[in-house]
């Protein structure tokens, strides 16, 4: 296995292990999957920092309900890793219905750290 092969296989991890920890509302481990200076740029325009994110989850505002992966592809350029592609996503805001959207993502990753951390994460409409 190539090193190419071994860093795109810790971000599949890592971005597997994200969504788990989002749907199952822990914070926790969520916290120790994003970067401190971790930014979450949404499908409808809002931008949210690492702290804004968890205490979202955390305290009930923004419930992940189901995140699936419909096509991702890893792709490095010098320290930054990069996963782009789409997902299958319920989520419920505030107790309210639950919302379905398919949406674009790029997340990038930076490798100067380990464990491996999100540091930007952007959605948007499919």
């Amino acid at each position: 296995m190539t090193l190419a092969d071994r860093m795109a296989e810790k971000v599949v991890k890592s971005e597997d292990a994200r969504c788990t920890a989002m749907v199952a509302h822990d914070a926790a481990t969520l916290a120790t999957l994003l970067h401190d200076g971790f930014t979450y740029c949404t499908s409808s325009g809002s931008i949210h920092s690492k702290q804004g994110l968890l205490q979202r989850i955390a305290g009930g505002e923004l419930s992940y309900v189901k995140i699936e992966t419909l096509e991702r592809n890893v792709a490095r350029r010098g320290t930054a890793l990069f996963a782009v592609g789409r997902v299958y996503v319920e989520t419920q805001n505030r107790g309210e219905g639950v919302e379905n959207r398919i949406l674009r993502f790029t997340s990038i990753y930076s490798d100067e750290q380990e464990p491996l951390c999100l540091a930007l994460f952007v959605s948007r409409d499919k």
